[in-house]
């Protein structure tokens, strides 16, 4: 076995933890294809769809696993991205390209999350305490 190759797992190395989630996806997926009017959710489109949907939501996922895995958590970012697209979209409604209008909203998005970090840190509040008043602040 190489260095680098992974080990292999047996049957009995598999347990309900490791399985659990696939599992899952795979119960939901059925419980949908069984729901849905005709069968219509494995439809190539409807899956295009979800598949548009939900990119958006995994850039954000991924942050915040990040900041969970470092031991905080972030409740703003529930309303610091509606913001930051209402704020593109009047960009784009103003006329301004679309590519420098992403320009200015991610600069945007990151000082949002920048004053919260800082009040966090100043403040020696819980991040829970702060991004929860961001929160509704930003609404």
């Amino acid at each position: 076995m190489s260095r680098f190759s992974l080990p292999k797992m047996t049957w009995r190395q598999l347990n309900m933890s490791t399985l659990s989630t696939p599992l899952a996806f795979i119960i939901e997926f059925f419980i949908f294809w069984l729901l849905s009017p005709e069968h219509r959710f494995t439809d190539p489109r409807i899956l295009a769809d979800i598949a548009k949907l939900t990119r958006d939501l995994v850039v954000v996922a991924l942050g915040v696993g990040i900041l969970m895995i470092a031991g905080d958590f972030d409740l703003s970012v529930a309303s610091v991205l509606p913001l930051s697209s209402y704020v593109f979209a009047q960009l784009l409604i103003a006329g301004l390209n679309p590519f420098l209008a992403f320009l200015v909203v991610i600069p945007f998005g990151a000082f949002l999350g920048l004053i919260n970090g800082v009040l966090v840190v100043r403040t020696g509040l819980p991040s829970f305490i702060i991004t929860l008043s961001t929160y509704m602040f930003w609404r």
